[in-house]
């Protein structure tokens, strides 16, 4: 059967249908058909064989439509098809008439008028009845009708009542007016078809139920996901009432405009919780339904399970932990006190001290030990992009937001690190307009990209960290005393390496036996001396500047023991940036030491004494020998 399927009352419509069609090149496959015949090859055609089927379909036209799986092309009936068929019935020379609907009949009348026939009898029907084209036959009989113009089937029936029936048939300008319309339609009737084929697979592939409904309540979609949460198949539910799948869903709320679940409810389903959202579907401003999406909470949890594998893969995960920092003095050990206590709450972390001196791996551990562990640990150095690229980063951008945006857009890193944490080093570098956006993020908990409108929620806890002293930045005008206080809310000291001297010689010797296996030497053995050596280098670069020096000595030596000399060779290397002193000197160090423990604590020389490990009474003589006013 070709794509264009032509259905005619008789042979010799269907025969004229053929020779149009070849002088189209338009290919068709014609048949005569009409009445319940034909009517019931409409309920067997497929799209798949069938594009578009054309015929006279009459008064069933709108009936056959709705019942047809492929569209319906009415031949149209024009004042030549009327003329032609007036003429034939002229030729028989005997009264006539005319059966047909209101339409055709004020058609004929007007024409009739033209040709002189003043006495054209005529019976309207107003629908395909057989009892009613019957009376009206007989009708037309009674007053001297002997020819009668009509439809196929009332010219049949004519003929059985000892009537002549003259078919109003389609001449050629009707038929190929109707094929070239069929034509047309074919190729968008393709790209329909492929839309709709896209959207099936979308709908079963989906990992959510889909249930659409109608002003009615009636169900108009309802796909694979939706059989197996409903456990009933799509053909039982088409058609019917929403509340026959189950009687909770809200569907009435939302047609009635009373309430859309936009953000998702917890509905429970056969003993099983489901995040619901239910919309209304408006078209030219009006509701014409509603669509619900549904998730099995269980799943839900499955896929963020997954997102955390990819986040951990992606390296959005903190690998430090409280047990990877090194060191036994008082100073560090009461810092890892500090941050465990503030690990186990949500507030925000600013975490400063020198460069070297392990800010990160203080950051990590906090998420590492905290009840988002499971979650993301985005870390970003604000110090390390420009202005405008820091800010796409933080924030994110929609598409179209800017020249070689992504044509999807881009989630920044607040929304990455979404139920977890996002460290921010170096946070002076961040330009104050940036800040104010920042500030915003903190205080309202969410997020709107660059270039769009959109507000997105975001769960994070903050890790800020710097190597300057924020609160002087901020008294200078370069950060915001606002954003500055919303970050200082858990401040944690690390002290530099200088001020906990006594672990010097433990990383020193923990650096040796991590790096040998990397560099695949044997660890060496430390000469008596190298300890006290290395506790009177001042250590500008701290921790990260003594594992650097380690690593240096063994891509240098290949020796069993590392010796003074050695050291003292390193060292001597590194002046400029910090002097070897005698242990007496070190008192020259006090001074900043102290004063930038007493700024961090306020002035609080309770505090300060605490840190550094004395009693108070130790810390007034201190201040007192520095000339410092009590």
């Amino acid at each position: 059967m070709g794509q264009i399927l032509f259905i005619a009352p008789e042979e010799k419509t269907a025969q004229l249908a053929r020779e149009i069609s070849a002088g189209l090149h338009i290919p068709i496959h014609a048949m005569v058909m009409f009445g319940l015949e034909r009517e019931k090859l409409l309920t067997t055609l497929s799209p798949d064989d069938t594009e578009v089927v054309v015929s006279r379909w009459g008064f069933d036209y709108r009936r056959l439509v709705e019942l047809s799986r492929v569209p319906l092309i009415e031949i149209p009936l024009t004042a030549f098809d009327l003329i032609d068929s007036t003429y034939r019935a002229m030729q028989y020379a005997k009264p006539m008439g005319i059966i047909h609907s209101k339409w055709v009949i004020e058609k004929c009348m007007d024409l009739a008028a033209y040709l002189g026939l003043n006495n054209l009898v005529h019976f309207e029907i107003s629908r395909l009845d057989l009892e009613e084209i019957k009376k009206g036959l007989l009708s037309l009989k009674k007053n001297g009708v002997k020819i009668v113009l009509g439809g196929i089937t009332a010219t049949n029936m004519a003929n059985t009542l000892g009537l002549t029936g003259i078919l109003i048939r389609a001449g050629r300008e009707s038929i190929e007016q109707a094929l070239t319309e069929a034509a047309r339609l074919i190729p968008a009737r393709k790209i329909e078809r492929e839309r709709a084929e896209r959207w099936e697979t979308i709908l079963r592939s989906s990992h959510d139920g889909i249930i659409a409904v109608d002003t009615k309540g009636l169900v108009t979609l309802f796909n694979r996901k939706a059989e197996k949460i409903f456990s009933c198949q799509s053909s039982r539910v088409h058609g019917c009432h929403y509340r026959t799948v189950d009687p909770s869903l809200p569907f009435a709320q939302v047609l009635a405009g009373k309430k859309n679940y936009e953000a998702g409810e917890l509905l429970w389903f056969d003993h099983k919780p489901y995040l619901t959202k239910i919309v209304s579907i408006t078209v030219s401003g009006k509701t014409v339904g509603a669509v619900a999406t549904i998730l099995e909470a269980y799943e839900l949890q499955n896929m963020e399970a997954r997102l955390r594998k990819k986040l951990h893969s992606q390296g959005f995960v903190a690998k430090s932990t409280f047990e990877n920092i090194i060191g036994e003095s008082e100073a560090i050990q009461y810092t890892i006190a500090c941050a465990k206590k503030y690990s186990r709450v949500e507030s925000a972390v600013l975490i400063q001290g020198e460069s070297g001196t392990g800010k990160e791996i203080f950051a990590q551990s906090i998420h590492r030990n905290s009840p988002r562990a499971k979650k993301p640990f985005v870390a970003i150095n604000c110090a390390a992009l420009p202005p405008s690229l820091l800010e796409s980063e933080l924030f994110g951008y929609s598409e179209g937001a800017f020249t070689g945006a992504r044509r999807q857009g881009k989630q920044g890193v607040f929304e990455l690190a979404h139920g977890g944490s996002i460290f921010l080093d170096e946070i002076t570098e961040v330009p104050l307009d940036i800040q104010g956006r920042f500030l915003r993020v903190l205080q309202e908990k969410e997020v709107i990209r660059i270039g769009d409108d959109k507000v997105i929620p975001v769960d994070i806890r903050v890790i800020a960290a710097t190597n300057k002293n924020l609160q002087s930045v901020g008294e200078q005008g370069k950060f915001r005393k606002d954003l500055f206080f919303r970050l200082n809310v858990l401040p944690l000291w690390i002290p530099p390496l200088r001020e906990r001297k006594e672990d010097i010689p433990i990383l020193f010797q923990f650096f040796l036996e991590k790096t040998a296996p990397k560099l695949g030497k044997v660890c060496p053995r430390v000469e008596k001396g190298v300890d006290a050596l290395l506790c009177r280098y001042h250590w500008p670069g701290n921790v990260r500047q003594l594992e650097n020096l380690v690593e240096r000595a063994l891509v240098l030596w290949d020796t069993k023991i590392l010796t003074v000399k050695q050291i003292d060779q390193l060292l001597e290397w590194n002046m400029g940036y910090g002097d070897v002193e005698e242990v007496n000197d070190l008192k020259t160090f006090e001074s900043d030491v102290i004063f930038k423990i007493l700024d961090q604590y306020g002035g609080n020389r309770k505090m300060t004494a605490k840190h550094l490990g004395i009693s108070t009474t130790t810390l007034w003589r201190r201040l007192k020998l520095k000339n410092i006013p009590k």
